[in-house]
């Protein structure tokens, strides 16, 4: 079960100008590292919910960064780029506005970040999906969803997507008392659930995996980060 059990009466919200470093420990429960890989100053923003077994958030950042770390353990996380202005990497694959990222609890989280980049995302107890999955859906998504990865449904359902996420955060930041009925939080998370299985169950989506080569090319890149920060002067 996730760890957000309680909602939370305000959005979280990470200040103007704050350190890339703070920005990464702004999301609850999460085990990230962010690296800023632009130069210039920084600014981050976090806007975040939390109900029953549901996160849900909105993070901006300023300058290129590199975010890795692991998310919760037992939870689905969905991302969706609001924008993508340059060039984005998700475990090796690219991102464009039309794609939807998905990350299990024990999968590494490995995103490279442009400038001016935005993302709605979306965490929920893997089990719940599950059983929601199986007894309310009565489909199968599971092997869509294991891997991790870019998911690419189309424009239609990750626009789609991209609106329902949008709108339910705006609307709670708006009337955050909804949350204290326990009803209303049991309606949202059926339908973020809902929402990640017409996603993944959508005909002709993939999961992306790394190409060959991937792996290798990353280790050049994490070596050259390494020789860089060993003669940081």
């Amino acid at each position: 079960m996730l760890a957000c059990v309680k909602p939370s009466t305000k959005p979280s919200s990470a200040e103007a100008a704050k350190p890339v470093e703070s920005q990464a420990a702004s999301l609850r429960e999460w085990d990230q590292v962010y690296e800023q890989m632009s130069p210039g100053r920084f600014v981050g923003s976090l806007h975040e919910m939390c109900f029953g077994g549901v996160q849900l958030f909105r993070e901006s950042t300023s300058q290129a960064v590199h975010e890795a770390g692991a998310p919760w353990k037992g939870l689905r996380a969905i991302g969706v780029p609001v924008s993508v202005e340059g060039a984005a990497r998700f475990r090796g694959e690219p991102v464009d506005a039309h794609a939807v990222l998905t990350v299990g609890g024990n999968d590494e989280l490995d995103l490279y970040t442009p400038r001016g980049f935005e993302i709605l995302g979306l965490a929920v107890d893997e089990v719940a999906l599950a059983t929601h999955t199986r007894q309310v859906e009565h489909r199968d998504v599971g092997e869509a969803l294991a891997a991790g990865g870019v998911l690419r449904p189309g424009r239609h359902r990750a626009d789609e997507l991209r609106r329902l996420l949008a709108s339910m955060l705006q609307s709670l930041e708006v009337n955050p008392a909804a949350l204290q009925h326990r009803q209303t939080q049991r309606v949202l998370e059926q339908t973020m659930l809902a929402a990640i299985v017409a996603v993944a169950d959508e005909p002709g989506v993939a999961t992306s995996r790394p190409p060959a080569g991937a792996a290798s090319r990353q280790q050049v890149v994490d070596a050259a980060k390494a020789t860089m920060r060993s003669r940081i002067a």
